[in-house]
């Protein structure tokens, strides 16, 4: 399994032990979608959500496009102190699903992460705004959650390329940070 790539503690604000014990059993994005219900559930209203590019588009790796997402979750947090929901968390399952999925002869995006976590999480009413990351029209992902958030009337906030730059000259969090 890749690195944990929700490393700094404030990816899991609001968890509960319970999240944490679902998260190690969960393989699916529909295991996932108990999970982020009821960590955002837990967090005061307002919730935010940061989208963009991860496993297609945006700078062109997963890797590259994770560091930005994870900097962009702690930025919004600790600098702009915004109450924003990380799905960082997720990823390991995610990409585990995708490497199952793509194996399994399923070509191109791997919709179940869409349809089965952040469409129903989306339309759930917890997520009142969304930041998308500059690049975000390049993923298929994020289009998809840009479509959903119109349809729910959920705001819409598009973050400017400046703000990648800063994000990533902003050195990497510690756990005890």
């Amino acid at each position: 399994m890749a690195r944990m790539h929700a490393t700094h503690r404030i990816h899991f604000d609001f968890w509960h032990k319970d999240h944490f014990e679902a998260l190690k059993q969960a393989k699916t994005p529909k295991h996932l979608l108990p999970i982020a219900l009821g960590v955002a559930e837990r967090r005061p209203r307002g919730v935010q959500m940061i989208a963009g590019a991860i496993t297609t588009g945006g700078i062109g790796t997963i890797e590259g496009n994770l560091t930005i997402f994870e900097r962009m979750i702690e930025y919004h947090v600790t600098e702009k102190k915004e109450n924003t929901f990380s799905q960082l968390p997720f990823e390991d399952v995610l990409r585990d699903y995708m490497a199952r999925w793509t194996k399994h002869g399923n070509g191109g995006y791997c919709d179940p992460i869409i349809d089965d976590l952040y469409l129903p999480f989306l339309r759930s009413g917890l997520i009142v705004r969304v930041c998308f990351i500059y690049g975000w029209r390049t993923s298929i992902g994020a289009r998809r959650e840009h479509e959903i958030c119109k349809e729910r009337g959920i705001e819409i906030i598009y973050l400017p390329k400046s703000l990648n730059n800063k994000v990533l000259e902003i050195p990497a969090r510690d756990e005890d940070d």
